[in-house]
C-alpha cells in the first residue's frame, strides 16, 4: 500500500485543496474503534510495544508507551550510532538525549504537535468530549484501497490527518506538517494483540534536513496491554549528575581558537591526548577517527568514555557515537595546517555546566550547574528546542519584523534568512539580545527542503555576529545572556 514521498505529497495536496464533502466522522471514528476492539478498549489503561527499528538505514531497537487514557506517550530507540527517547508527560515534551541530557521540547511548533501526538495516543477522534475541530476531506484511491480522509485540529494543537481504509475501517497513515517537511506515519500489518487489534508495522516518511527522503520503519515484536497506567512510564527523566570541576573549584576557563568562524578547543578522553574537538550547541556530541585510532574504539557504534575532560570540567561515564566516515565529512573547509578534529561536543557540556562565551578572550567558562555566575549584566532572553534539531531558538526582529532564529555559533554567516529569494544583501536592522544592530550583511535562501526551509523560524544568526556578544548559556533554564561587547 506504501507510494513515495513525492506521490504522496502530490496526492495529499490533491486532497487537501479538493471541497469538503459531508460526511459523518464521528460514524467512521467509531467503526475504527469497532474494527481495532471495540469496548475492550475500556479495559486497557496503557498500550507497552517493543521491536526492532531501521532509522535511515541504522538499525536498533524501540520501546514505546501510551496512556490511552490521558494521551501521555513515551518513544525510545537505541540505534548502534545513537539513542534518543521522548517523554510527553501531560505537559511538557522532554527529549532525554544520547548523553542524558533533558531538554524541554517546548518551540510554539513542537508543543502544538505534542497536543497533537496525545489526541492520537488517546483516540481522542472517538471520544465525544475531546475538543477538536473536525473536517472531511474528499475520499482518495491508492493501490486498489479507498480511503475516508479526515483533518482534525485539536484544540491548541496542530492539524493531522487521518486516512482511514474503507473496506478495514483501520486507521492505515496519519500525516503532519513539521517546520520542513510533510511527516506521513503507514500503519499496517494490523494483528490481534490481547483483545484488540493493532499495527505491527509503523513506517514513517519525509524529508530529512538535507532535503533527501527518509525512512524510518519500526517493526513492533510485543504489545503487552495493561489495565491501568504506569505513571513512571512517563516522568520526566532527571538530569545527568556525573559532571564537575576539579578540586571542588568553582569554574574552569578554557581557550579557544577560531577555524573559519568554528569554535576548537582541547579535551582529554580516558587521561589521553588532548584531541581537538568543536563546540555546537546544535548537535549532539560525536568522535570521529581520530579518536577512534588513537583509543581503540569501534567506528560506527556508540563507545562508552570513562572520562572526559575540557580545562578542568570532568564528565564520567558518557556515551559517544564513534562516526564511520572521514573527518572531513563532518568538519569540511578548514585549514589544512589546523590538526584534525577528533569530535565535537555541545549539549554533553551544556547539560552540566553553563557555559560562557567570549570571543574576545577566546575562552569557555563552564560553571557547575548547582554554582553561581558573575553578577548578571546585559540581557538574559529565554530559548526554546524543536524535538527536530537541537540548536537553540531565540526571539530576534529583523527590519521590524519578529521571528525566531536558531542560534548557531558554528554558521560563519552573519546572519542567514529563510524563504526568501536566493542571494545576498543587507538588514538595515536587527534586534538581538537588547541591542539594535544597523547595516547587517545577510545571506537569504529560497530553499524549499531542509533545515533551511522552516515554516517557523525566520533564519540563523551565525558566528559574525554572535561574536559581537559575550553569551551565556544556561541549558537547565533555557536561557542565554547576552551582554554587548564588540571586538575592536
Amino acid at each position: 500500500m506504501a507510494i513515495s514521498a513525492f506521490a504522496l505529497v502530490a496526492l495529499l495536496l490533491q486532497v487537501a485543496n479538493a471541497p469538503a464533502p459531508h460526511c459523518d466522522a464521528s460514524r467512521i471514528f467509531s467503526q475504527v474503534r469497532t474494527a481495532t476492539g471495540g469496548n475492550h478498549w475500556n479495559t486497557v489503561g496503557e498500550i507497552v510495544a517493543d521491536g526492532t527499528i531501521t532509522d535511515s538505514g541504522a538499525v536498533g531497537s524501540v520501546h514505546s508507551a501510551r496512556d490511552v487514557v490521558a494521551g501521555r506517550n513515551l518513544f525510545a530507540e537505541a540505534l548502534d550510532q545513537g539513542r534518543v527517547s521522548y517523554i510527553y508527560d501531560g505537559h511538557t515534551k522532554w527529549e532525554l538525549d544520547q548523553g542524558l541530557g533533558v531538554h524541554a521540547m517546548n518551540a510554539p511548533d513542537s508543543i502544538r504537535r505534542a497536543v497533537t501526538d496525545a489526541y492520537l495516543a488517546r483516540n481522542g477522534f472517538w471520544k465525544p468530549n475531546d475538543p477538536a475541530r473536525v473536517e472531511c476531506l474528499s475520499g482518495v484511491s491508492a493501490n486498489g484501497a479507498s480511503f475516508d480522509v479526515v483533518r482534525i485540529t485539536p484544540r491548541d494543537g496542530s492539524a493531522v490527518e487521518v486516512w482511514i481504509d474503507r473496506a478495514t475501517h483501520l486507521v492505515a497513515r496519519t500525516i503532519q506538517q513539521l517546520p520542513t517537511t510533510l511527516r506521513t506515519e503507514l500503519y499496517a500489518d494490523y494483528r490481534k494483540a490481547g483483545g484488540l487489534v493493532l499495527p505491527y508495522s509503523i513506517t514513517q516518511q519525509f524529508l530529512d534536513g538535507y532535503g533527501k527522503p527518509a525512512v524510518i520503519a519500526q517493526s513492533i515484536k510485543q504489545y503487552r496491554l495493561l489495565p491501568a497506567v504506569r505513571a513512571a512510564d512517563f516522568r520526566r527523566p532527571p538530569d545527568p549528575v556525573n559532571g564537575r570541576i576539579a578540586g571542588g573549584a568553582s569554574s574552569t576557563q578554557v581557550p579557544f581558537t577560531l577555524d573559519k568562524g568554528v569554535i576548537v578547543f582541547q579535551a582529554r578522553i580516558n587521561g589521553q591526548g588532548p584531541f581537538a574537538f568543536t563546540f555546537d550547541p546544535g548537535a549532539q556530541g560525536v568522535l570521529t577517527s581520530v579518536a577512534a585510532v588513537r583509543l581503540g574504539l569501534t567506528p560506527g557504534k556508540m563507545a562508552n568514555v570513562g572520562r572526559l575532560e575540557v580545562g578542568g570540567a570532568e564528565i564520567d561515564n558518557i556515551a559517544l557515537p564513534v562516526y564511520a566516515g572521514n573527518p572531513t565529512d563532518l568538519f569540511p573547509a578548514r585549514d589544512p595546517n589546523a590538526a584534525p578534529i577528533a569530535g565535537a561536543l555541545g549539549p554533553e557540556l551544556l547539560d552540566r555546566f553553563v557555559v560562557r562565551l567570549d570571543y574576545a578572550a577566546k575562552t569557555l567558562t563552564l560553571t557547575p550547574m548547582t554554582g553561581s555566575t558573575s553578577a548578571p549584566t546585559g540581557t538574559t532572553q529565554r530559548f526554546t528546542l524543536q524535538e527536530d534539531d537541537d540548536i537553540p531558538l531565540i526571539p530576534a526582529a529583523i527590519d521590524g519584523v519578529p521571528g525566531l532564529v536558531q542560534f548557531d555559533v558554528r554558521a560563519p554567516a552573519p546572519l542567514l534568512l529563510f524563504r526568501h529569494p536566493a542571494g545576498t544583501g543587507t538588514v538595515q536592522s536587527l534586534k538581538l539580545g537588547g541591542v539594535e544592530l544597523h547595516d547587517v550583511p545577510a545571506r537569504f535562501t529560497d530553499a524549499q527542503a531542509g533545515k533551511f526551509s522552516s515554516r517557523t523560524e525566520a533564519g540563523l544568526i551565525g558566528s559574525r555576529v554572535l561574536s559581537q556578544f559575550v553569551t551565556t548559556l544556561n541549558y537547565r533554564a533555557q536561557t542565554i545572556r547576552f551582554e554587548y561587547r564588540p571586538i575592536p
